[in-house]
């Protein structure tokens, strides 16, 4: 009889126990309701997103984190709000934020509350959309050298300018990543790499000067979609996001130092020369991850590669003093039957659209037409040392950079509508848009 008392009493507390256990273990999830905004609500860069949404938790509220988010839950602002309700348990949250990145695109958009509290946390999102603003010029970087340092200059559209940035060292590039607003700028032996906001001028990510050769140091910078690529003379590049994060390093093939970047939508190409010979090469990459995809040795130097549709892309190279066209097939890793330009090299080439191009030489401005496998002459140019040219799809006018400052013609008439003469020597030259 007393063994059967003891059992019970063994079974009544292990009861208990688990019932204890069970409650220790009881879900503490915080919940979330919004009141504002609206579920699909409509809102416009520059506009004020008010925030508001009711909170509840069996545990003390730690932290509450507010955000706009893209569809892949990626922020999509540089602001985070946190708020605290005082240890609550429940309460009320009246917030807002100003969609102030003038350069985010249209599309859709989630507003992000995350509450964290003692135990647990939860995330909840209220889907809203978001128009840009209509597409505006707002000016132009110039980026001028003097002996011992590279300056960039804001150019407004009454062609004033104003000194925004200096770095020592050499020049190795200069980009604009518009849908972000953000410069780079690039040096080589001696000089920094610098991706700063254009707008306010706030540094996003800043690597000083590398050592000199034979150690590794930059060679350049180009934008990959929304991403900054960072070119090094050691085997490799970097990608970074527009808010400074490192994404991944891609590593040239051994023996070779990447040497340009061209983005051709989904995908992306880079040039590479040998360290020991004259060899360039031409490697494909999956932009997802950065893996080469394909190798194909190039005749001369590249000049510049545009999306032509698909992954398929247009080259413009020279070779023995001539320039070339050719279209690049992805899937056959080969190009079509160069179209080829015997009166000079191309300096620089920029697209109109998918058929049409303006290919700048040392005296003229060719016009280029895929369709017909045309090259006329555009402008015949009086300025000397041509260095890079710009198509300006707004106004429709072309920008002719050369080393002393830079000339506007009309498209495709060639008309020239205004010279602007430096005293600094030009390097490069930006057009800025408002996204």
């Amino acid at each position: 009889m007393n063994g059967l008392r003891k059992i019970s009493l063994f079974v009544l507390i292990l009861f208990v126990g688990l019932g204890s256990c069970k409650k220790d273990e009881e879900p503490d999830i915080p919940t979330i309701s919004f009141v504002k905004p609206s579920e699909n609500q409509y809102f416009t860069v520059g506009d004020t997103v008010d925030v508001v949404f009711d909170v509840s938790s069996i545990s003390k509220i730690q932290s509450i984190e507010i955000n706009l988010v893209d569809m892949s839950l990626k922020p999509v602002l540089n602001i985070t709000f946190y708020k605290k309700l005082n240890g609550k348990t429940s309460g009320r949250v009246n917030s807002a934020f100003i969609i102030d990145d003038l350069f985010l695109p249209s599309g859709n958009y989630k507003v992000m509350a995350k509450v964290v509290n003692e135990k647990d946390q939860k995330d909840k999102y209220q889907n809203v959309s978001v128009s840009a603003t209509n597409q505006e010029l707002l000016g132009a970087v110039l980026i001028t050298k003097q002996p011992n340092y590279v300056q960039v200059w804001n150019v407004d559209l009454s062609f004033n300018k104003t000194l925004i940035n200096t770095m020592t060292g050499d020049y190795g590039g200069s980009t604009y990543l518009p849908f972000h607003n953000r410069m780079v700028l690039s040096g080589k032996v001696k000089g920094s790499f610098t991706i700063w906001d254009y707008l306010n001028g706030d540094t996003i990510l800043n690597i000083a000067a590398l050592p000199n050769p034979p150690f590794p140091y930059f060679t350049g910078v180009a934008v990959v979609d929304n991403e900054i690529a960072l070119q090094y003379y050691s085997e490799k590049f970097e990608l970074y996001a527009y808010n400074g994060k490192h994404i991944y390093t891609v590593q040239a093939t051994s023996g070779y130092s990447p040497e340009q970047i061209f983005d051709i939508g989904e995908n992306y190409i880079s040039v590479e020369h040998s360290k020991s010979s004259t060899q360039k090469r031409l490697v494909t990459h999956i932009k997802s991850t950065g893996h080469n995809y394909s190798y194909y040795v190039l005749q001369g130097p590249m000049i510049a590669a545009f999306l032509f549709e698909n992954n398929d892309f247009m080259m413009f190279s020279n070779y023995n003093g001539i320039g070339q066209i050719e279209k690049f097939i992805w899937d056959n890793n080969a190009p079509t039957q160069p179209v080829s330009y015997s009166g000079d090299e191309f300096v620089d080439v920029a697209q109109v659209n998918s058929n049409q191009y303006v290919l700048l030489t040392s005296n003229q401005v060719l016009w280029y037409r895929y369709d017909n496998s045309s090259i006329t002459p555009m402008i015949n140019l009086t300025v000397n040392n041509p260095i890079k040219i710009r198509y300006e799809f707004i106004s429709k006018t072309l920008w002719v950079i050369d080393k002393q400052g830079f000339s506007i013609y009309s498209y495709p008439s060639g008309n020239l509508l205004s010279d602007h003469r430096v005293s600094e020597e030009v390097l490069n030259l930006h057009l800025i848009y408002n996204r």
